[in-house]
């Protein structure tokens, strides 16, 4: 990003469950005593100040009816397994109901923890975590667009697709980023969209990416009602016409659309490459390197690399994949950025090497046919249905 600091890339925390046979939830239970069922929710310990301590967290998915609860950042054990509610109180229970916690239902966006009636649990350190007494309020987290945005130390660039060019332009007025922000984050996001038929969208495509006072970047796109975020994809309406209008955007210039905030979201939708919005890949066949993938496994290719020429060569470690789609090639965007080491490796005349690379960035490749890009050499590999 233009004119930011770069404080330290972001600290991903992530949490996956176990999913056990879910039990029904009690009936009978007023509505205003109901964790309403749309979709996973993560609550967090409401406090006043933290500080830099962690924070315990519940994580319910109404669907399958299972939980996981984290209240220590020092230990090993997480606990998880299904829950129900029954006249207004929260239920978890482990596997084979080994723990219990339970959990007052405030209302729709607040649990109230009890204690009396929950397994006692171990917290280590009370510097680094925050303490879980009796009657700790836990407030129902709702995602905002562009969350972490540091605005004091970051220019904002918007961007527009307007179906034949790709454009980005810069806001370097730090009150009227926060004017921006203040207006998108009043917007209330709702439920996930699950699936989305982006082939029957039309008109513009925005986005705005803006640097985060973690660090890495908030980005965010919309396209024709649906907005493309890194944490899912949901309907909503953002008069983006009059974003542009309102503000001053300098610097203009024309940028790559792979490049496009959020771009991975937007052109790979229920397992399927979107080739309306894909670029075709050019190539430049190197003269002095061959490729040939020997092995994928997950998400790594084994390849050999060889000098064919009869002179020293080298290549580095940047490099890229692309599908085929009817007979062309296209560049496809990563899920998340990419970092290299800027080095240069040497290879003599006539010999060869195997290397391996981390396609993980790239996310889970549809089923289809893709090759392999190295300083110009290319090998095809075949991604087949999981």
């Amino acid at each position: 990003m233009k004119n930011k600091r770069i404080i330290t890339l972001f600290l991903c925390f992530f949490m996956s469950l176990l999913c056990a046979c879910g039990k029904k939830g009690g009936s009978g239970v007023e509505e205003n005593k109901k964790i309403k069922e749309e979709g996973a929710k993560i609550y967090h310990l409401k406090v006043e100040d933290a500080g830099e301590r962690f924070l315990p967290s519940i994580y319910l998915d109404p669907k399958t009816k299972t939980f996981s609860f984290t209240y220590s950042l020092l230990s090993s054990y997480l606990p998880y397994g299904t829950y129900e509610i029954t006249d207004g109180i929260l239920v978890m229970k482990t596997v084979e109901d080994a723990e219990c916690y339970q959990f007052e239902v405030v209302d729709d966006h607040t649990l109230k923890y009890l204690e009396e009636s929950s397994t006692a649990i171990h917290q280590y350190d009370e510097k680094i975590e925050y303490p879980l007494e009796d009657g700790a309020l836990f407030e129902l987290y709702v995602p905002t667009l562009l969350e972490g945005a540091s605005p004091e130390t970051s220019a904002m660039a918007l961007w527009k697709y307007d179906g034949t060019a790709t454009t980005w332009s810069w806001l370097y007025d730090a009150e009227k980023e926060k004017e921006i922000l203040k207006k998108l984050q009043k917007i209330t996001l709702g439920e996930i969209v699950d699936t989305i038929d982006t082939s029957t969208l039309s008109g513009p495509i925005y986005g705005l990416e803006i640097s985060r006072e973690n660090g890495g970047d908030a980005k965010v796109a919309w396209w024709d009602g649906y907005c493309f975020t890194e944490k899912g994809i949901y309907q909503v309406d953002i008069d983006f016409q009059a974003i542009e209008s309102e503000y001053k955007w300098t610097d203009k210039d024309t940028m790559d659309l792979t490049a496009f905030p959020n771009f991975y979201q937007i052109v790979k939708q229920n397992g399927i490459w979107n080739k309306k919005l894909l670029v075709e890949s050019e190539v430049e066949e190197s003269q002095e390197l061959s490729l040939t993938v020997v092995s994928v496994k997950d998400s790594i290719i084994t390849a050999k690399i060889k000098n064919k020429s009869s002179t020293e060569a080298s290549y580095g470690e940047y490099f890229t994949i692309q599908v085929e789609l009817d007979g062309t090639w296209y560049a496809i965007p990563t899920e998340y950025s990419m970092a290299f080491n800027d080095i240069a490796y040497l290879i003599q005349a006539g010999e060869e090497t195997d290397r391996e690379y981390n396609l993980s960035a790239y996310g889970g490749l549809p089923a289809g046919t893709y090759r392999l890009v190295v300083e110009g050499a290319t090998a095809e590999f075949q991604v087949e249905e999981p």
